[in-house]
């Protein structure tokens, strides 16, 4: 399904009642919706206000999208511990001082930052 304009409530809503009925024609003990961090955000808020209605329904993160949010945790955990160096040191990154080299491990969806978890 694709809808044209961006993710709002009543749009998925919309689409977690059209999951709902084609979990019932098919048979299916549950269903897996899969988005970006607003959708997914959006579908566990209507989730929680209609438990009963969608319980068979089950919110899921999208693994890139779940590796981002990882990735700036990490970078909030160890900023100003020297980390900066040791990526330089490794070759995941060019020596960069700054908020060049902030930014690009604060953007989820940098090389750079895609790379840091395999350290």
């Amino acid at each position: 399904m694709t809808y044209p304009e961006p993710p709002k409530k009543p749009v998925l809503n919309d689409v977690m009642l059209k999951v709902k009925g084609a979990m019932g024609r098919k048979c299916m003990p549950f269903a897996v919706v899969v988005g970006d961090e607003l959708v997914y955000t959006l579908l566990v808020e209507i989730k929680s206000e209609h438990p009963q209605e969608y319980k068979n329904i089950i919110p899921f993160l999208g693994p890139f999208y779940a590796q981002g949010c990882m990735i700036y945790a990490i970078y909030k955990c160890y900023k100003g511990s020297g980390i900066a160096e040791v990526l330089v040191a490794a070759g995941v990154t060019a020596e960069v001082s700054g908020p060049c080299f902030q930014h690009s491990l604060l953007s989820k969806h940098s090389s750079s930052a895609q790379t840091l978890p395999s350290l």
